[in-house]
């Protein structure tokens, strides 16, 4: 019983830190978006973060001098640099690990 007050209390506190209520709520689906609502951020921080992505991997391939092999994304989200990348590295072997099935589903 103590553990579950116990992680009760911690999560109050972490929830507080983030003022509670919804804010908390849409900071954790930052954190490991989950279900229709973490869906609904992924499409969002996709489009939001799309253009970053493709900039990176712009300056990536322009400093990179010969054949790339293998490249590794860890949490791409909905994978707006991966595909990305795919046009500027089309031989290589690419994953992209992420904890969020609902961002991998995108």
């Amino acid at each position: 019983m103590a553990g579950g007050v116990e992680a009760t209390a911690a999560r109050g506190r972490r929830d507080a830190s983030f003022g509670g209520g919804w804010l908390a709520i849409i900071a954790r689906q930052f954190a490991r978006p989950r279900g229709l609502f973490g869906h609904m951020v992924g499409r969002g921080m996709a489009k939001r973060n799309g253009e970053f992505s493709r900039w990176v991997v712009g300056e990536i391939s322009e400093q990179h001098m010969g054949e790339v092999s293998r490249i590794v994304e860890i949490g791409p989200g909905p994978g707006v640099g991966l595909a990305e990348a795919l046009t500027k590295f089309s031989k290589a072997h690419m994953w992209g690990v992420d904890i969020s099935p609902e961002m991998l589903s995108l």
